[in-house]
Order: C-alpha cells, then sequence, then structure tokens
C-alpha cells in the first residue's frame, strides 16, 4: 500500500483549459443522444433542443464566472491545432461504411434506423416474416441485429455508440457519417498527449504523439465506424483527468469528472467493466484516504447501477461477450473444455486448425505493422519501473490491464487489420507511450532519435497510402445506379457476394437509405414466404452464387460491372495492408 497523505478538499475547480470544455462538450452530448435513444426519444427537434441547451452551458457558465479558461502552453496549443488540422484531413477521405457483412455496417445501419424510427426497436414487414421462421434470437438475414419476441430489430450491440452515430445521420445525413470519429479522435491524441508530458516530458510526448497518430492500424481502422476510436477517446480522456487528480488529490469536482467519460464507456463496450474495477484499484493504492470517504465512493455505486441498466437493457450482448471469452480461454482450463471448444470451431471462421495464436501469428502480425518494437520495450520498460518503485508511471498500464487479455486471443476473426481494433484502444497506444518512456531514458539522445526517426519513416511509408484514399467510394455511386432499377413496392433479395464481398452487403442500403424492402437472402426455400404483397420481386447476384439459385425461375434483366477499391483482410501474418481494386460483374434477376 502507498502512503497516502490526507489533504484538505476542495468542492470546485474553476479553471479549464479549451480541450477540456471542447472533451466535456461532445461527451455530454453523446450522452444526451444515449438517454434520448434509451427513452425512444430520438426525434431530430429533441435532438436540436438538446443541443442548443448544451451548447449554450458553457457560455453561461463562463458569464456567470463558475469557471474560467486555463491558458494552453505554447507548445501545447500548436499541438492542438495539428491534431485537429491531421483528423479533418483524416476525415474528408472517408466514406461512410453502410453495407452491411460486418460490425461497421451493422453500427451505421443501426444508426439509421435509430434516426428514422426514434428507438432502438424497430418494424419491418421483411423482419416480422422472417422472424415467424426462424423465431427470437440473432437475424441472420439482418447482420448486426437480433430478432425480439416481437418480431421486430435491435441491434446485438451497446447503444453508446449507435447513438453517437444516430444523431449525426439525423442532422447531416451520410454526408455527417464522415465525421463520426473526427471528435473522439482528437479527444484520444491529445489525451495520449498530455498523458504522455506527464509521463516522458514535452519533448518525447510529441514523439510518442506523432508515432501513435501515424499508426497505420489507427489510421485504417478511423476510416471505419466501430466502437474502438470511441470507446478509446472516453477511456484516455479518463486516465488524463485521473492523473490530474491525483496531482493533489483536492479537488472534488476533478475527482467526480473522472467519472464523466466512464459513465458513457459502460454502453459502448463491455471491457469498460474491468477498467472501472482497475480504476477503484488504482484509486486504493493511490487515494486511500480520499476513497475512505463517502462522496468518494458515490461515483462506483453511481457506475454500477449504470452496469445494471445496460444489461439488463442489452442482456444478449453480455452473455454473448462473456460465453465468447469463456470459450476462448477454455483451452487453458480444462481439456474437456477445450473438445467442445473444437466442436464449435466450424462455426467460427478461423484461418488455424486450432483457432488460436499459434506459429507466433501475433508476434508476425505486431511485426508486419511496425508494432512489436514497442511491445518488446514496453516489456522492458515495464520491468525497470518496477525495479525503480516508480508506481505513479505505472498508472496507464494498471488502468488498462485487463486488456492483456487479447494478447492470449483476440476473440475476434484473426484476419488483419481487422483484429488490430481489439489493441487499438489500449495496448497499441500504451505500447508507445511505455515504448518512448524506454528511449528517454538513453543517455545517448542521438540514438534515441534515430530509433524514432526510422519507425517514423516505416510508419508512414505504411500508412500514407491509406490516409488520402476511400474505401468503397466506387460503390457508393453504383449504389445510385443499382437502385433506379426497383420502386418501393418492388422485394431486393442480395445475395452475400453480389458485390465480389461478404462484407459489403447491398441490402442494407438499399432498404434503410433507399426505403425499398430488401435483404440479405441465403436460403432460396424462404422465397415463397417473402414475395408475397410485392409488385416484382429482384435477385442481385454474383456469378459464382448461381448454382445455389439454380432451383429458382428468373430472367435475366441486367448486368452491372461494379469497379470499388477496398483494404482486403489478410489471414497471412505477414502480408502487407493493401488496396484492392475489386471488379465485379452484378446481375440482376427478376423472378418470375
Amino acid at each position: 500500500m502507498l502512503k497516502n497523505k490526507p489533504t484538505k478538499t476542495i468542492v470546485s475547480n474553476k479553471s479549464f483549459s479549451f480541450f477540456e470544455i471542447f472533451s466535456f462538450y461532445w461527451i455530454v452530448l453523446a450522452i444526451l443522444f444515449l438517454i434520448l435513444a434509451l427513452l425512444d426519444l430520438f426525434k431530430k427537434p429533441i435532438l436540436v433542443g438538446g443541443i442548443i441547451i448544451i451548447s449554450a452551458l458553457p457560455y453561461l457558465l463562463f458569464k456567470k464566472k463558475i469557471i474560467s479558461l486555463s491558458k494552453f502552453t505554447e507548445k501545447e496549443r500548436s499541438t492542438f491545432f495539428a491534431i485537429i488540422v491531421f483528423c479533418l484531413i483524416l476525415s474528408f477521405f472517408i466514406t461512410p461504411t453502410i453495407f452491411g457483412g460486418r460490425d461497421e455496417g451493422s453500427f451505421s445501419n443501426a444508426a439509421i434506423l435509430l434516426s428514422n424510427d426514434g428507438g432502438l426497436t424497430h418494424k419491418n414487414p421483411l423482419a416480422k416474416t422472417l422472424h415467424e421462421l426462424y423465431g427470437t434470437g440473432k437475424a441472420l438475414n439482418f447482420p448486426g441485429f437480433n430478432y425480439i419476441e416481437s418480431g421486430e430489430l435491435k441491434s446485438q450491440f451497446l447503444p453508446g455508440y449507435t447513438a453517437w452515430l444516430g444523431a449525426l445521420f439525423g442532422l447531416g445525413k451520410l454526408t455527417a457519417l464522415k465525421f463520426a470519429n473526427l471528435f473522439p479522435l482528437i479527444t484520444l491524441l491529445f489525451s495520449f498527449y498530455l498523458i504522455s508530458q506527464r509521463i516522458i516530458n514535452n519533448k518525447f510526448a510529441t514523439y510518442s504523439t506523432i508515432l501513435f497518430a501515424t499508426a497505420s492500424p489507427l489510421i485504417i481502422l478511423n476510416k471505419f465506424t466501430l466502437t474502438e476510436i470511441f470507446f478509446a477517446a472516453l477511456t484516455w480522456f479518463s486516465l488524463y483527468l485521473l492523473l490530474r487528480y491525483l496531482e493533489n488529490k483536492r479537488c472534488l469536482s476533478d475527482y467526480w469528472l473522472i467519472f464523466l467519460p466512464l459513465s458513457l464507456t459502460i454502453f459502448v463496450r463491455i471491457e469498460a467493466i474491468a477498467i472501472i474495477f482497475m480504476l477503484f484499484l488504482i484509486l486504493l493504492l493511490f487515494d486511500f484516504n480520499n476513497l475512505k470517504k463517502a462522496q468518494h465512493q458515490l461515483p462506483f455505486f453511481l457506475l454500477g447501477l449504470l452496469v445494471l441498466l445496460a444489461i439488463s437493457f442489452n442482456p444478449n450482448f453480455f452473455a454473448e461477450n462473456v460465453k465468447n471469452i469463456a470459450k476462448n480461454l477454455a483451452p487453458f482450463i480444462t481439456e474437456k473444455i477445450h473438445q467442445s471448444n473444437q466442436e464449435s470451431s466450424a462455426s467460427v471462421s478461423s484461418p488455424f486448425p486450432n483457432g488460436d495464436w499459434t506459429d507466433f501469428y501475433l508476434a508476425k502480425v505486431l511485426f508486419n505493422y511496425h508494432l512489436l518494437i514497442w511491445f518488446l520495450l514496453t516489456a522492458i520498460a515495464l520491468f525497470y519501473l518496477v525495479r525503480k518503485k516508480q508506481w505513479t508511471t505505472l498508472i496507464p498500464f494498471l488502468f488498462f490491464a485487463p486488456t492483456l487479455i487479447y494478447l492470449l486471443d483476440a476473440n475476434i476473426s484473426l484476419d488483419h487489420p481487422w483484429m488490430l481494433r481489439r489493441f487499438i484502444f489500449s495496448l497499441i497506444p500504451l505500447s508507445v507511450l511505455y515504448g518512448i518512456f524506454l528511449l528517454n531514458k538513453i543517455k545517448n539522445k542521438k540514438l534515441s532519435l534515430a530509433i524514432i526517426l526510422i519507425i517514423l519513416f516505416a510508419n508512414l511509408w505504411q500508412a500514407l497510402p491509406f490516409a488520402f484514399k476511400s474505401q468503397n467510394k466506387n460503390l457508393f455511386t453504383n449504389l445510385n445506379e443499382i437502385t433506379r432499377e426497383f420502386s418501393n413496392n418492388d422485394l431486393v433479395l442480395v445475395s452475400q457476394k453480389s458485390t465480389g464481398s461478404g462484407w459489403l452487403l447491398l441490402s442494407e442500403p438499399i432498404r434503410n437509405i433507399y426505403k425499398i424492402p430488401s435483404v440479405y437472402f441465403f436460403r432460396p426455400s424462404d422465397l415463397n414466404v417473402l414475395s408475397s404483397n410485392y409488385t416484382n420481386v429482384y435477385l442481385l447476384v454474383h456469378p459464382s452464387e448461381l448454382d445455389l439459385f439454380k432451383e429458382i425461375p428468373k430472367q435475366s434483366i441486367k448486368e452491372l460491372d461494379l469497379i470499388n477499391q477496398t483494404i482486403p483482410p489478410s489471414r497471412n501474418p505477414l502480408e502487407k495492408p493493401q488496396w484492392q481494386t475489386l471488379h465485379t460483374k452484378l446481375i440482376l434477376y427478376k423472378l418470375n
């Protein structure tokens, strides 16, 4: 137990930087959007009204002199400005990930439905029909959704990020979705910079931020509507607030503000529960005297209530995640469970016979993305810090320690760069932080700088080709041409690989954006039930899948040549990420 000197508590800290106000602003907005979604009050007039009220709060707080603006140093000001420009440039080269088949498309389409329907459950005639066939549970024809007992659709995921995306779509349609990760990415990078300042120093904090910002997994994954960037912003901002509070442990408002971003994380990713537990342990070690007080315990009680609320809202999400973690860790526990895991592996896409980290797969992937050196340096840095008993410097590591489980198993499909989403919100930034910390300890600064420049050059060489191109931009344009063939009284059935990729289903945007009845179609026997009540029934299919539908009477209407640029996932750990141009023939049939 570390010694904790008693301090006199100050109720409120009046001084906040522009960065802190900016981050609190969008986080409070995100919390508002979540509350409106949970209450089925997700309507544009209410959203606009809420934004106006929250936008007025900083002005009123300044006017009443409840808060004041603290000044940046010149270095902090220039760094913050550079980060804003950097994030804006990245956002302009993004095409919204509206195509179904993988998580990014599921989040975007859940957000679009939330904006359209005003709530988190969605009525759809096709869903009602298919629910009668398949029953309550996973909606295979609507990737990323479940059928609830009433036959309505509900997202498989927690609603925190969906509500954020839904508000952007409701206010600015698809154009706004291009900037879904803009505010979170700014908060993430500058929080990382400020934490690096405290852990290392000003000069090397700049180096660590540049190296993290130019890591190709961050550049690539920022193009997707995935929870990781959003979650990373919330957790790293909370970590920054924690370090700021622990500098004097006197201000109660600073203490409570640590929990504001964490309250939202509970509705974003399951790792939030473990991180909150680690926060409790950190405060137990570093702020024990204050933690004994009721006003310091109350935030944890309130977060506990939020966890119960999140579980009650979507128990399937938590049950499935716990089940998957148990399944993936089973081989380390008993042989019996291992055999059970192998029996179920047929339903799980895996490039390996045993479905785990065989043949140093993770190490090869990290090497491929110029990350392995940071993990090795971090291991040495942690040993050094423990030996020197520099416990305060270990706080970021302790905060994110539960995510080390992903070094044993990513609990996700092992194709990259997709699998690195499990590392981007904690392990990658942590490894850069502690790697730079160790380099700063080297007496020969020229050697340290040489290593940093070499890795920076490698980062830029790999990341720049992805920074200034948009995925699926051409496919997005083709979609307008495809939908001209249909009316709102038609039914459009879409095969899995109609675009040449099973991760880019056309059915979701056709149905949710263009309001044309459409569904992912993979079982021909469902046709008789689905086709009633529609003027015409069409099938969009890739030539390679024609055998699946050979028994269905159909008439060829049109052939379309699709050209699309995408970043294909790879299961070869040493294959470099790259752009791939897909030339696909899409055949449109009218079913008789």
